[in-house]
């Protein structure tokens, strides 16, 4: 099945599975029998070129930064940390590093070892929240997305009212708020409070319009998060491995930010104390930033491919063991180079939104780097379909996303509809893993605060106790975000791969599974697309 000429074979069903035309009954047929669009192999090596690029790239890094220390110590340019202030030493004619420690007594220990505790537990209960969301999305999925959007809805709202409370209370408590002006009447600088809390107040209205006028996609949307959270749950062993796999690309990333960091740490100092870098470290770190960023996306794109390879095989076969180890071993040995080139791209692509996410004064240039945005957001959402078709079909990248232009085309006739109700998904898992972050950060930080507070330090008066809350809030917050943005991740890619399988099914007149063919088929009709002659015959098969 490693060719395109097998590949299409295997999408045929086998002699007499169709009954006749006039037949309202459908075969079932058991996964072993079902006609499937699965590649198992053997599998060809697909962009090689790409795989052997990136990883001259990435020893390229390590050579030069390599080579940069050692000619760096062996011209005796002495080692100067940037985070150190120097002072011109009038006895020594020579710049003397302030030596001072940045924790002044064992009050601000004290304080220390009280952080470390929330740190440590916003680890663990980020891994809970995740257990909470792929549970909560798999048996209440109603009561979840419900609450989201409820959420997001009255998040605005609340806000405006506080803030317009605020502006009521500072107006009647002072009456500097009204002030006479030249003409004998009255500035009321409420108005700087209530213009802001009424805009909120219509942001929550036109959410709640916007949520309202979707109310069918929402439906679909509990419904599909269902059936994808109870994929998830039967290859459960997909989130270990991505935890692993995360793990190690994380620690990768680390080495390779210290040695570009490392740098950094040579050079020399002016007549005036102030630190200069050496000749060539400057493009030594454009380089260095563009590799990590290429590795990064790189390891991001290998997950969401075990994702669509795993949960590929599960669609069209069943559960089975063994179909997380046939994705590793796919990924590493036979996609590398494909998961290298998706990753350039996307990393490329990720470069250009952050260009287009500039301020500008001009409404024009505005509008202008709105729709470049939009529409280099749709090109990452085909790229990431392009992987998850890499891992149902062993094909390369580029092919992979000429089917996915080709399914989408074929069934919806036109590209800008091919997104259904997919931006509701992430647009709800987001806020989600928002909300959670931010509600755990915001607890934190009060317990923090009155921890502090209570050991009575001499040393750390109000403000103290505020900036350690706050930085210890915000580092809690940054946890569960990335934490438990991984587990919606997961969730979403899921989901996504289910979507693409039911798009080859769809593209070939067989019905895998009815239910969720049953769910997604309602996006087509609510569009109005017509059916293509291929889908006049469908089949289904049995668990």
């Amino acid at each position: 099945m490693g060719s395109d000429h097998k590949l299409n074979e295997a999408f045929l069903p086998p002699e007499g599975s169709y009954q006749e035309e006039e037949q309202d009954t459908r075969v079932l047929y058991p996964y072993s029998e079902t006609p499937t669009s699965y590649n198992f192999g053997p599998r060809e090596t697909t962009d090689r070129f790409a795989g052997y690029f990136f990883i001259a790239a990435i020893v390229a890094f390590l050579g030069w930064s390599m080579v940069g220390v050692d000619i760096a110590v062996s011209k005796s340019h002495q080692y100067y940390p940037v985070w150190r202030q120097y002072e011109y030493n009038i006895t020594t004619e020579s710049c003397v590093a302030n030596t001072e420690p940045l924790i002044q007594d064992d009050h601000h220990w004290q304080v220390v070892d009280l952080i470390v505790g929330p740190i440590l537990i916003a680890i663990v209960m980020a891994f809970l929240f995740g257990g909470v969301l792929l549970a909560g999305f798999r048996h209440v999925p109603a009561f979840m997305v419900w609450t989201v959007i409820i959420f997001k809805v009255l998040a605005p709202a609340a806000v405006g009212v506080a803030i317009y409370v605020l502006g009521t209370k500072d107006g009647s408590n002072d009456h500097a708020s009204v002030s006479a002006d030249d003409d004998g009447g009255y500035d009321d600088d409420s108005n700087s409070y209530s213009i802001p809390a009424y805009f909120l107040f219509g942001l929550s209205f036109l959410l709640a319009l916007i949520f309202f006028c979707f109310r069918t996609e929402i439906r679909l949307t509990v419904k599909l998060f269902k059936e994808s959270a109870l994929s998830l749950q039967q290859n459960w062993i997909l989130i270990p491995v991505q935890i692993f796999i995360s793990f190690v690309a994380m620690i990768g990333a680390v080495i390779l930010i210290c040695l570009l960091l490392t740098s950094f740490l040579y050079g020399n100092l002016s007549s005036d104390c102030s630190w200069q870098v050496l000749p060539g470290t400057i493009p030594f770190a454009i380089y260095g930033v563009i590799i990590i960023g290429w590795y990064l996306f790189w390891a991001l794109e290998t997950r969401t491919y075990l994702v669509g390879d795993s949960v590929g095989f599960w669609y069209w076969h069943g559960k089975s063991g063994g179909n997380v180890t046939r994705a590793m071993k796919h990924v590493f040995l036979h996609h590398f180079g494909s998961m290298a080139l998706a990753g350039l791209v996307v990393w490329f692509v990720e470069a250009l939104k952050s260009l287009a996410r500039r301020k500008s004064g001009n409404i024009l240039i505005c509008l202008l780097q709105c729709l470049i945005q939009c529409i280099l957001s749709y090109i990452q959402y085909l790229c990431k379909m392009s992987v998850i078709v890499c891992g149902i079909t062993g094909q390369s990248f580029i092919k992979s996303g000429h089917q996915v232009v080709r399914l989408f085309t074929a069934s919806f006739g036109d590209m800008s509809l091919s997104a259904g109700l997919w931006f509701l998904p992430p647009l709800i898992l987001r806020f989600f893993v928002f909300l959670m972050s931010a509600l755990w950060a915001v607890a934190t930080g009060f317990t923090v605060y009155a921890r502090i507070k209570a050991l009575n330090l001499s040393t750390c008066d109000h403000s103290c106790a505020v900036g350690y809350t706050t930085t210890i809030a915000i580092v809690v917050f940054l946890i569960v975000l990335f934490i438990l943005g991984f587990f919606a991740m997961i969730l979403n890619a899921v989901l996504d791969t289910i979507f693409m399988c039911f798009m080859i099914d769809k593209s070939k007149g067989i019905v895998t599974k009815p239910e969720l063919h049953a769910i997604i088929g309602q996006v087509l009709d609510k569009k109005n697309v017509q059916p293509t002659p291929n889908q006049t015959k469908p089949i289904s098969t049995t668990a």
